[in-house]
Protein backbone atom coordinates (compact mmCIF):
# COMPACT_ATOMS: atom_id res chain seq x y z
CA UNK A 1 0.00 0.00 0.00
CA UNK A 2 2.75 2.24 0.30
CA UNK A 3 3.93 2.14 -2.89
CA UNK A 4 0.49 3.01 -4.07
CA UNK A 5 0.41 5.44 -1.42
CA UNK A 6 3.75 7.26 -2.97
CA UNK A 7 3.62 6.72 -6.31
CA UNK A 8 -0.16 8.31 -6.56
CA UNK A 9 1.14 11.21 -4.66
CA UNK A 10 4.65 11.68 -6.87
CA UNK A 11 3.08 10.47 -10.41
CA UNK A 12 -0.44 12.86 -10.43
CA UNK A 13 -0.34 15.50 -8.36
CA UNK A 14 3.09 17.25 -9.50
CA UNK A 15 1.23 19.89 -11.47
CA UNK A 16 -0.68 20.80 -8.10
CA UNK A 17 2.13 20.63 -5.64
CA UNK A 18 5.79 22.32 -5.78
CA UNK A 19 8.56 19.57 -5.46
CA UNK A 20 9.36 20.18 -2.05
CA UNK A 21 5.57 19.71 -0.89
CA UNK A 22 5.34 16.13 -2.39
CA UNK A 23 8.81 15.50 -0.70
CA UNK A 24 7.09 16.05 2.96
CA UNK A 25 3.62 14.63 1.60
CA UNK A 26 4.93 11.37 1.08
CA UNK A 27 7.41 10.71 4.27
CA UNK A 28 5.20 10.09 6.15
CA UNK A 29 4.94 7.06 5.03
CA UNK A 30 8.93 6.49 5.75
CA UNK A 31 8.10 6.38 9.41
CA UNK A 32 6.62 3.04 9.60
CA UNK A 33 5.35 3.10 13.17
CA UNK A 34 3.56 5.90 12.46
CA UNK A 35 2.02 4.40 9.07
CA UNK A 36 0.56 1.34 11.07
CA UNK A 37 -0.21 3.44 13.65
CA UNK A 38 -2.85 5.53 11.97
CA UNK A 39 -3.83 2.16 9.96
CA UNK A 40 -4.60 0.60 13.17
CA UNK A 41 -8.11 1.09 13.58
CA UNK A 42 -8.91 1.77 10.36
CA UNK A 43 -11.49 -0.34 7.86
CA UNK A 44 -8.97 -1.38 4.95
CA UNK A 45 -10.10 -1.77 1.25
CA UNK A 46 -7.96 -2.64 -1.50
CA UNK A 47 -7.74 -3.32 -4.84
CA UNK A 48 -6.00 -6.15 -6.89
CA UNK A 49 -5.32 -7.07 -10.13
CA UNK A 50 -3.31 -10.32 -10.68
CA UNK A 51 -2.22 -10.67 -7.04
CA UNK A 52 -1.09 -6.93 -6.77
CA UNK A 53 -2.52 -4.45 -4.93
CA UNK A 54 -3.44 -1.17 -7.21
CA UNK A 55 -5.43 1.22 -5.05
CA UNK A 56 -6.72 1.07 -1.81
CA UNK A 57 -9.31 3.41 0.66
CA UNK A 58 -9.57 4.04 4.51
CA UNK A 59 -12.10 5.15 6.52
CA UNK A 60 -12.01 5.73 10.27
CA UNK A 61 -15.52 5.97 11.53
CA UNK A 62 -17.14 8.52 8.95
CA UNK A 63 -13.60 10.10 8.02
CA UNK A 64 -12.52 8.66 4.38
CA UNK A 65 -8.80 9.21 5.35
CA UNK A 66 -6.93 7.30 2.11
CA UNK A 67 -7.82 6.86 -1.02
CA UNK A 68 -4.99 5.77 -3.90
CA UNK A 69 -4.75 4.41 -6.91
CA UNK A 70 -1.65 3.46 -9.02
CA UNK A 71 -1.66 6.17 -11.86
CA UNK A 72 -1.65 3.55 -14.43
CA UNK A 73 -4.87 2.21 -13.58
CA UNK A 74 -6.33 5.90 -12.59
CA UNK A 75 -9.67 6.70 -14.77
CA UNK A 76 -10.97 3.02 -14.94
CA UNK A 77 -13.59 4.10 -11.86
CA UNK A 78 -11.40 1.68 -9.68
CA UNK A 79 -10.66 4.57 -6.87
CA UNK A 80 -15.17 5.02 -7.07
CA UNK A 81 -15.37 1.55 -6.76
CA UNK A 82 -12.95 2.05 -3.43
CA UNK A 83 -14.98 4.92 -1.81
CA UNK A 84 -18.43 3.61 -2.67
CA UNK A 85 -18.17 0.40 -0.99
CA UNK A 86 -16.34 1.93 2.06
CA UNK A 87 -19.09 4.24 2.53
CA UNK A 88 -22.11 1.81 2.17
CA UNK A 89 -20.43 -0.21 4.74
CA UNK A 90 -20.21 2.38 6.95
CA UNK A 91 -23.99 4.62 5.82
CA UNK A 92 -25.53 2.26 8.57
CA UNK A 93 -24.14 4.68 11.41
CA UNK A 94 -22.96 7.72 9.76
CA UNK A 95 -24.83 10.52 7.50
CA UNK A 96 -22.16 12.96 7.58
CA UNK A 97 -18.13 11.92 6.06
CA UNK A 98 -15.54 13.90 5.88
CA UNK A 99 -12.02 13.90 3.77
CA UNK A 100 -9.46 15.84 3.37
CA UNK A 101 -8.55 15.82 -0.29
CA UNK A 102 -5.69 17.29 -2.52
CA UNK A 103 -5.34 19.74 -5.23
CA UNK A 104 -6.30 16.59 -7.45
CA UNK A 105 -8.72 14.44 -5.66
CA UNK A 106 -10.95 17.41 -4.87
CA UNK A 107 -12.39 17.35 -8.57
CA UNK A 108 -13.03 13.53 -8.04
CA UNK A 109 -14.64 13.76 -4.79
CA UNK A 110 -17.58 16.75 -5.90
CA UNK A 111 -18.27 14.27 -8.64
CA UNK A 112 -18.96 12.15 -5.87
CA UNK A 113 -21.26 14.47 -4.17
CA UNK A 114 -18.73 15.65 -1.77
CA UNK A 115 -18.53 20.03 -1.22
CA UNK A 116 -15.96 21.87 -0.03
CA UNK A 117 -15.98 23.04 3.51
CA UNK A 118 -12.98 25.04 3.53
CA UNK A 119 -9.62 25.19 2.09
CA UNK A 120 -6.60 23.49 4.75
CA UNK A 121 -3.34 25.67 4.55
CA UNK A 122 -0.46 23.85 7.75
CA UNK A 123 2.77 23.42 7.96
CA UNK A 124 4.63 19.86 7.34
CA UNK A 125 8.34 19.79 8.22
CA UNK A 126 8.78 23.30 7.54
CA UNK A 127 7.00 23.24 4.44
CA UNK A 128 3.61 24.70 3.50
CA UNK A 129 0.83 22.46 1.79
CA UNK A 130 -2.69 22.82 1.20
CA UNK A 131 -5.80 20.34 1.09
CA UNK A 132 -9.59 20.75 0.92
CA UNK A 133 -11.98 19.80 3.89
CA UNK A 134 -15.12 18.12 2.19
CA UNK A 135 -18.52 16.82 3.13
CA UNK A 136 -20.87 14.26 2.15
CA UNK A 137 -24.06 13.91 3.74
CA UNK A 138 -26.04 11.18 3.17
CA UNK A 139 -29.85 9.97 3.62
Amino acid sequence: MISVFKRSILETVQTAYSPEQLSVWVAFADDEELWTERLRNQRILVAEEENTIIGFGTIDGSYIDFLYVLPEHQGRGIGTQLLQTLLNEAQHSFCLFTTDASEMAKTAFEHLGFRVTRRNDFERKGVWIHNYRMTLEVH
